[in-house]
């Protein structure tokens, strides 16, 4: 099993519930948010780092589905 970076705001904001901490929850919640909210800014930009280096495969970049990158040497 494989615990992320997210699993003590999981657990913090599930124990918050339980015993109806709602500063515990509030600050859960919080972390949860801006943390998954960075997590994506974080994989947009490194998308956008890839695409503009060129290193996206030409099937990814024309969106072509079921094509396979092609494999050079």
């Amino acid at each position: 099993m494989v615990a992320g970076a997210e699993y003590g705001a999981i657990l913090s904001l599930v124990f918050g519930v339980t015993h109806r901490d709602a500063s515990r929850v509030a600050r859960s919640a919080a972390a949860l948010a801006i943390g998954s909210t960075l997590a994506v800014l974080a994989a947009l930009l490194l998308s956008l780092v890839v695409r503009w280096a060129g290193l996206a495969p030409v099937a990814y970049t024309l969106g072509v589905p079921g094509l396979q990158p092609d494999r050079r040497p």
